[in-house]
């Protein structure tokens, strides 16, 4: 627990290792253009308030392990990283003066692997977290306490096998937002090009 970090209301330590190719995965990331990219990494880093523990630019991919807060998702981050690189790099190294749409050097996609812990320390921390919470004799943390034991099992399991349900219940959320507001379809078929759009599958317009 010593290096976990803090915020308001969560201790963490979140790593994730991360690859990444250039477009074609052409062999660009040599000499000068090796040390400035990694120093644009640097910056947006900092920026952002993500801790690049290492990070390697070999000659047609690039590997960095980084630490950040749960507020972020890796989704985020890795668009963030790599559309503000791409167009720094465009920009101060190619020399492309246009404006900043259509600026890409990366491939689409990334590789990413957690960093995680073992299933021993996880127990031992929910475990003693119980104890802690079950003292201070609050009836409302009482009542979290025993749902958090009737699901310590699942909750293992994710660290152990790294498989969640995270993305059908993020896509749940969105179309029960896009159910909200589309009281007004007269049929489901509506509905549904509606839902589609709203992923992102094809352009729609809905009556």
């Amino acid at each position: 627990m010593k290096d976990w970090q803090s915020l308001a209301h969560v201790k963490w330590e979140c790593k994730y290792h991360v690859v990444f190719i250039p477009k074609y995965r052409k062999k660009k990331l040599y000499g000068h253009v090796r040390k400035r990219i990694g120093e644009i990494f640097q910056e947006l880093c900092r920026h952002k308030g993500i801790e690049l523990l290492e990070g390697h630019a070999m000659a047609d991919h690039v590997h960095m392990c980084l630490s950040f807060p749960p507020k972020y998702s890796i989704a985020m981050t890795m668009g963030y990283i790599k559309g503000k690189s791409a167009i720094k790099i465009n920009r101060e190294i190619r020399g492309h003066k246009r404006p900043f749409t259509g600026l890409h050097f990366w491939a689409p996609g990334y590789c990413v692997s957690t960093v995680g812990l073992d299933e021993k320390t996880i127990r031992d921390y929910l475990d003693t977290w119980c104890l802690k919470a079950k003292r201070t004799g609050d009836k409302y943390l009482a009542k979290f306490i025993s749902t958090l034991r009737n699901w310590r099992d699942q909750i293992l399991n994710y660290f152990i096998e790294r498989i969640t349900n995270g993305f059908v219940e993020g896509t749940n959320n969105s179309l029960r937002a896009i159910m909200r507001m589309a009281f007004g379809y007269r049929n489901f078929d509506n509905f549904k090009l509606r839902a589609l759009a709203g992923f992102g599958d094809f352009h729609a317009n809905p009556r």
